[in-house]
């Protein structure tokens, strides 16, 4: 009796279809949850700057720190984090946020943090300090963050 080519063929067919199957499992599973998990704080930051938006700032800081507890290394959140906690009181908590938000965020995103420490200082009547934050600030290229770091500036200057 003469075999034909059938069962060589149905294995190669099944191998390729095993092969095909954890390929798709990786590409569409895999990959995607990783994409998934890179974006998981966008919907919470929508949420939080709302809040933030409507002066809601104890709700906003809270958003912002179950951010910060997925990912440490948001510069975004440390900076709107800090601008909650000065708007709240807590201007030492505050500071040292901002200075946390200054170590992530790229020259163009700082100036709101180097604002946001000036006008701490300046709540605080510690008008050196402020000063040197409020110059780099009015340094920057965004026109509103420059005209209020200059506000601030001539605030601090005359004390």
């Amino acid at each position: 009796m003469k075999r034909t080519g059938l069962p060589k063929t149905f294995t190669a067919i099944f191998l390729l279809s095993v092969f095909c199957f954890f390929w798709f499992f990786w590409v569409f599973f895999v990959d995607f949850a990783a994409l998934a998990e890179a974006s998981d704080t966008a919907p919470l930051h929508a949420r939080a700057k709302n809040l933030y938006d409507v002066c809601d700032y104890r709700t906003a800081l809270s958003l912002y720190e179950q951010i910060l507890a997925l990912d440490p290394e948001d510069g975004i959140a440390w900076d709107l984090s800090a601008w909650c906690l000065r708007y709240l009181g807590e201007k030492a908590r505050a500071v040292e946020t901002y200075k946390k938000a200054l170590t992530l965020l790229t020259s163009e995103d700082a100036v709101w943090s180097l604002g946001g420490l000036g006008e701490v200082y300046l709540d605080e009547r510690h008008y050196e300090e402020a000063i040197p934050f409020f110059q780099k600030a009015a340094a920057s290229n965004n026109e509103e963050a420059s005209e209020r770091a200059l506000r601030g500036l001539e605030m601090a200057q005359n004390g």
